[in-house]
């Protein structure tokens, strides 16, 4: 039941046009500790979806959320997470999964915070699982995974239980809230660099500026001609955050130095199948169109992680490492690996 406390909390926010983003973690916090109602939960999303999701909103959820989450015992300086919203509906293969992949066997410090799917037939620990990388490890694990490997995967329940809260009301409301772009805000790692597909480009200044706020020092936010995916089918608009500048511009995929691809040439299917589609890839033998997605996806990360100075000159990185077998040489060496002392 909820307390007297967080109901008046609740019903100030509510008249509220303009919240602050302290107002914003005071009305979160009870959600995070389960103290609010359904019937409370639905007032809040549908309240702040009708009237339009804002800066303070957003950043001030996510600090809540992040507050009451399990932080990883490895944060900050060099890490690099990657995500999606989902939401695009084109259910295309796991693509920035497999760049993540990419950009670890090329050193990159990558902790990918993720789910089982949730919009698509196939989520990040769906593939991963079904590609042989250890998932669910205890922190312990993960860290000695991490250091062996340059990756780790962070599986979100178990370190973001509050979100658990809000879950049924999500799938009884039945359409997009504020959580639909949570979830890559609220990695345990704590990030130092971040790249987000995002499925509405109208919130890639506002996703831009909340990295800024919660201490990313190099974010890009990334919209590819409808998909939260940077695009070989026509345009993506890019939002970056470098230096505290944001910075907003567009590349086509020759931009990058790789062809362009119809998108139904990305169409995936459930893990397993996504898996057996990036391993052909990684193996020198996959479709075109998925190995110049998923290196475009690596390049944008390698250009994060500061070791090229364009996107182009990462996507080439990417696709050497494809090339000369290092990272069928890195799948190889670190799936079903058990990180055991």
């Amino acid at each position: 039941m909820t307390s007297h406390d967080s109901l008046k909390t609740l019903q100030r926010f509510l008249d509220i046009k303009e919240p602050t983003m302290e107002e914003a973690i005071e009305v979160f916090t009870p959600l995070t500790v389960g103290d609010y109602d359904e019937v409370h939960i639905a007032a809040l999303l549908t309240c702040i979806r009708t009237r339009g999701e804002t800066f303070a909103d957003v950043a001030g959820a996510a600090k809540a959320f992040l507050k009451a989450g399990r932080p990883f015992p490895i944060t900050g300086e060099g890490l690099m997470d990657t995500a999606g919203t989902g939401g695009d509906g084109a259910n295309t293969i796991n693509i920035t999964t497999a760049g993540s992949l990419i950009a670890a066997a090329g050193g990159v410090k990558m902790i990918k915070h993720g789910n089982r799917s949730v919009s698509s037939k196939s989520g990040s620990a769906d593939v991963l699982e079904a590609l042989n990388i250890p998932l669910d490890l205890d922190p312990e694990r993960a860290v000695r995974q991490f250091e062996a490997s340059h990756f780790t995967f962070l599986f979100a329940p178990a370190y973001n239980p509050a979100v658990a809260h809000v879950q049924p009301v999500r799938k009884a409301l039945g359409v997009s809230t504020l959580f639909n772009t949570m979830g890559p805000l609220l990695s345990p790692g704590r990030p130092e660099h971040q790249l987000m597909g995002i499925a509405n480009p109208a919130q890639g200044q506002l996703l831009a500026e909340v990295f800024q706020e919660l201490g990313r020092s190099r974010a890009l936010v990334a919209h590819g001609a409808g998909t939260d995916e940077i695009a070989v089918h026509g345009t993506t608009e890019f939002w970056e955050l470098r230096d505290g500048e944001i910075t907003h511009y567009a590349k086509e995929p020759e931009d990058l130095g790789i062809e362009r691809h119809e998108l139904a040439d990305l169409v995936g299917g459930d893990g397993e199948e996504n898996a057996a589609l990036i391993r052909a890839v990684f193996e020198g033998t996959g479709s075109p169109a998925h190995r110049d997605a998923i290196a475009a996806s690596a390049g944008a990360m390698f250009y994060l992680d500061g070791q090229v100075e364009t996107l182009k000159e990462g996507t080439e990185k990417a696709l050497g490492l494809l090339a000369d077998g290092t990272v069928a040489a890195w799948l190889k060496k670190h799936e079903e690996a058990n990180y055991a002392e």
